[in-house]
Formats: structure tokens, C-alpha cells, sequence
């Protein structure tokens, strides 16, 4: 009894740093992109400030938004338009008015343009290549955010009691994993199934509802809403009688909590209300970044496709990427070619452009020792 609890101390040990390893790789993509902006030549792309809502009063509109960023931009204007350094040293973006605009803002109010000049400027090639980047960019973010709730939601299990491993493995009972910590995987998995189901509706929930019908409106009203929530903190977008609120968000935010919730039988125990401050602070992060991901999606015109792929399935190399790869000598033998195990993160494709769906690859066949002995034949 002494010798299971010492290993179960030390896979719960050795699944932190395997964590904390795979949040210093999202931190390290994260920089890569910064210095993938900083060599960009510069591109002139236009503000288009028509984005602008006369519905709202006190809230700031996406118009504000960018005036503030590109006030921040004007002192190097060498740079490209696009700069990905916000108030939280994170990923943000700030687009450089021309003269034109520049003139329109002094006066009390802001012109709104043509709705097919600002089409014009959304579809032209230079303004989404810039906005290909960011999206890039901000899957990273939403990534490291899931990456952080998650490991989070585990803290919160072992401090339940739970044993961490154990509990994480049985959410994939066929699965054989190439090493422990790969469990952690299994959450990641679920996690994402839930904040992204729905994601190609243009509603982002069960309805399916296509709120806005002309597509080319829908794009600018959805890249208004992914600068609106950027420049806010989640809890300042839920504050409800808030000229900040965002109904929309708070929809989403409470469907995926309670799906998240009825996915699991854990019964989660809080001994404080920091950790259940915690834990909702996280989620809510997550939250926020996926939201906005679907924003910045939806204002592509086209809007991009979401890549789902299912267990079994062939890894195609072009739009599927195995987070871990076993050896050639450790393959399969019943497996003629690499396979999905189980789908962590969807992909996306824009145009020419794929963002590759993140996959645990099939390791081996299991067993019918390993089904008696689940943990017997994985490595350290």
C-alpha cells in the first residue's frame, strides 16, 4: 500500500513537469511568432473604421479598439500595422489608419465607409496574410490557455482525492499510451471536444443559427466582436448592467461550463473560495481565447473550415500533426500505415492555408494483458 502511494506521488510529480515542459513549448511558438512579425517588411492595410456600431452608447466599439492600438503604433511606423504585443505581453493587433481615416476620426463622429470599401479592404491579399498570422497567432494563445486550464482542472482532481494517472487513463480504456504523462492528453481531448463543438456554426451553439445573412457584413460584425473582447478581461465582459457585457460571451461561457461539468462523474471538492476562484478563472481564460478564435474565423470571407478527424482515421501529414511520435521500431505491428488514436485539438483551414489538427497517434494494439493490466506495459 506504502509502495503505490510513493508511485502515485511520483507520476503526479512527473506529470507536472511534463506540463510545464508543454507549456514552455506554447510559450516558445508564441515568441517564434513575434519573431516571425518582427522580419515582416511592412504592409499597408487600412483601418477599416466603418466597423463601428451606432447601437452602443458607453461600450467601446471595435472603432475605439483600434484607435487606441494604433495610437500605440504610431510611433514606429515601419512596422507592420499588425503588432502582436498587447497590455498583457501577449497577442493583440493594431491596424495603422491612413491620412483619409486619420481625418474622418477628428470629427465627433466617425463616417462609416461603404460597406464594399471595407469588403474591399477585409479581401485584399495583404490584410490576410497579416490576418492569417494573427489567427495563427491567437490558436497558439487558445491553446496554451486550454493547456493551462487543464492542468489546472488537475490540481483540482488530485486535491479531490483523485488518483491522477489512474482517473485519466480510464477516460480512454483502449487506449495504450506511449508514456504516462501522455494521459494528460485524454483531458486535453475532452476539453477541446466540448469548447469547440458547434464551432462552425456562425452561432457557435445548437441552434445553428446564421445571425447575420449577408456574409460579407457577417465578416466585418465578427471581426468588430474579436477586437471588442480582446481588449477585455472575461469577467469585464460578463458583467451584466455593464456597458462591457457581452451576452453573446456569457451564453457561451455558461453552455460549456455546465457540458464540461455533466462530461465528467468527478465530483470536484473546494476547500477555499481561492480555488474555486482559480479554477474559474481559468476556464473562463479558455474560454474567452476560443471565442474569440471563432470570431476571427468567421470574419474571413469565406469564413475558414474546422478539421475533425476520429479515431482509426490515416494521419494525413498535410492536415493532421501527432503531438507525440513513437519510434519506427515501437509502431504498431497490426498497423500497416500511422494512425489517430484520438483527436486533441481541431485544425482550421483558410484558403491555401491549413492549421493542422493536433492528434495523439496510435501507439500499439492493446492487449489482452494489457486489458487485465492497463498500466503494465507503458514507460516512464
Amino acid at each position: 500500500m506504502q509502495q503505490e502511494a510513493l508511485e502515485e506521488t511520483e507520476e503526479t510529480r512527473d506529470m507536472w513537469e511534463w506540463q510545464m515542459e508543454q507549456q514552455q513549448v506554447l510559450t516558445t511558438q508564441e515568441h517564434d511568432l513575434l519573431e516571425k512579425q518582427s522580419i515582416m517588411s511592412p504592409v499597408s492595410v487600412q483601418c477599416p473604421y466603418g466597423l463601428t456600431r451606432s447601437n452602443s452608447n458607453n461600450r467601446s466599439s471595435s472603432a475605439c479598439l483600434l484607435g487606441e492600438l494604433s495610437r500605440n503604433a504610431s510611433a514606429r511606423r515601419s512596422q507592420s500595422p499588425f503588432s502582436y504585443q498587447d497590455d498583457h505581453d501577449r497577442v493583440g493587433v493594431g491596424i495603422s489608419p491612413s491620412p483619409g481615416d486619420a481625418r474622418a476620426r477628428s470629427s465627433t463622429a466617425v463616417t462609416e465607409s461603404p460597406l464594399s470599401e471595407l469588403c474591399q479592404q477585409l479581401n485584399d491579399p495583404e490584410f490576410v496574410s497579416a490576418a492569417l498570422l494573427l489567427f495563427e497567432s491567437t490558436l497558439v494563445r487558445c491553446r496554451s490557455e486550454i493547456n493551462i486550464f487543464c492542468r489546472v482542472y488537475m490540481q483540482q482532481m488530485v486535491l479531490s482525492g483523485y488518483s491522477l494517472v489512474k482517473t485519466l487513463m480510464d477516460m480512454e480504456p483502449d487506449t495504450v499510451f506511449f508514456r504516462k504523462v501522455h494521459a494528460s492528453y485524454a483531458l486535453e481531448s475532452r476539453i477541446c471536444s466540448v469548447l469547440f463543438r458547434c464551432f462552425e456554426n456562425d452561432s457557435f451553439d445548437d441552434s445553428g443559427l446564421m445571425q447575420i445573412l449577408d456574409q460579407e457584413a457577417r465578416a466585418i460584425a465578427r471581426l468588430q466582436d474579436f477586437f471588442r473582447l480582446k481588449g477585455l478581461d472575461p469577467e469585464e465582459a460578463l458583467a451584466m448592467h455593464s456597458p462591457t457585457y457581452d451576452g453573446a460571451f456569457h451564453q457561451f461561457c455558461a453552455n460549456k461550463s455546465e457540458e464540461i461539468a455533466a462530461m465528467f462523474s468527478w465530483t470536484m471538492v473546494y476547500r477555499n473560495a481561492g480555488e474555486r476562484d482559480r479554477f474559474m478563472e481559468a476556464f473562463l481564460r479558455a474560454a474567452k481565447w476560443v471565442w474569440m478564435l471563432h470570431r476571427l474565423a468567421n470574419s474571413m470571407n469565406p469564413p475558414m473550415q474546422i478539421i475533425r478527424v476520429g479515431r482509426g482515421m490515416e494521419i494525413h501529414p498535410m492536415y493532421v500533426e501527432a503531438v507525440a511520435i513513437p519510434a519506427p521500431s515501437s509502431s504498431c505491428p497490426k498497423c500497416s500505415s500511422p494512425k489517430v488514436e484520438f483527436m486533441i485539438m481541431p485544425g482550421f483551414i483558410a484558403s491555401k492555408t491549413v492549421f493542422k489538427a493536433k492528434v495523439y497517434q496510435h501507439y500499439t494494439c492493446k492487449s489482452a494483458k494489457d486489458q487485465l493490466d492497463p498500466l503494465g506495459s507503458l514507460r516512464r
